[in-house]
């Protein structure tokens, strides 16, 4: 994002954009979008059935890139455009670092989920519960940092349901193993972490549309703003230099296009020209 909006031409000046255009905040917004498309590839391989193994890498990998998102969000000055500003498109809404907290930890609670159902295929029982275990505090942070979020939220409701699904799954392994396989349980700080797989994205496509994405996007913004600001009687800061650029490009190839003399008709093919009569001699 950094590159390609310092690449773009004109190039505006940095206090003539409103903070949702700034490089901290497109970054952060970046960082959430891949974390939310990390999520989708995740819930699709549910859907296809794939196995645990996979699953719960790509799960893992949802949870590091939201971390990487909500760390981004964090930043004092992306923070207080979030929490106390607000944008032209949204009200400021103190819920986002809440909610990329809890998607984080909810990821990694079904990472571990997924881990667990791995162990109990390969007959390990004992490290089927030290991996729910891991599951259930995971989803109980998810369901504390969800606490930021509306008490009637569906979202808020759906962490509070996973994590008391949780609870009674690993109530109900660790019954099993305690009566029936009486393995030991090792301590959840000696299990391995769990791969983190990120959604494979067409890197040399991708690279080439970046910059007129960006570019579009910040175009559409600028004469969203400034339609707003007229019709509310404010005046508008940011520079016009693409718009009048554009417009004066295209009105002086209209004018030379006028300048040029018309061409005469051409005669159709196959019309006879009329020969000049020859002078009469005297």
């Amino acid at each position: 994002v950094k590159a390609a909006i310092w690449g773009l031409r004109p190039r505006w000046d940095a206090s003539s954009l409103t903070p949702e255009l700034s490089l901290d905040v497109l970054a952060a917004l970046k960082e959430l979008m891949l974390a939310q498309a990390q999520r989708v590839v995740y819930e699709k391989a549910i859907s296809e059935g794939l196995s645990d193994s996979s699953t719960a890498k790509l799960a893992s990998g949802a949870s590091a890139i939201f971390a990487g998102a909500l760390k981004a969000l964090e930043k004092p000055e992306v923070r207080e455009h979030l929490n106390e500003e607000g944008g032209l498109f949204s009200k400021s809404d103190k819920s986002w670092l809440g909610r990329a907290e809890s998607q984080q930890h909810a990821m990694e609670a079904l990472a571990e989920e997924h881990n667990a159902r791995e162990h109990a295929a390969n007959f390990a029982y004992g490290e089927q519960v030290a991996r729910l275990q891991r599951a259930v505090a995971a989803a109980a942070a998810a369901e504390h940092a969800a606490a930021a979020l509306p008490a009637s939220s569906a979202e808020r409701k759906a962490v509070a349901e996973s994590h008391a699904r949780l609870q009674a799954v690993a109530q109900h392994a660790a019954h099993e193993n305690a009566n029936i396989y009486s393995e030991t349980v090792p301590p959840t700080a000696s299990l391995a972490a769990i791969e983190a797989k990120r959604a494979e994205i067409d890197a040399a496509k991708a690279g080439g549309k970046e910059k007129r994405h960006v570019l579009a996007l910040v175009e559409e913004l600028i004469r969203l703003k400034k339609e707003f600001a007229q019709a509310s009687g404010g005046e508008w800061r940011a520079s016009e230099g693409m718009a009048a650029k554009g417009a004066a490009g295209s009105g002086s190839s209209a004018a030379k296009k006028s300048a040029k003399s018309p061409k005469s008709p051409k005669s159709p093919k196959g019309a006879k020209q009329p020969k000049a009569k020859k002078p009469k001699k005297e």
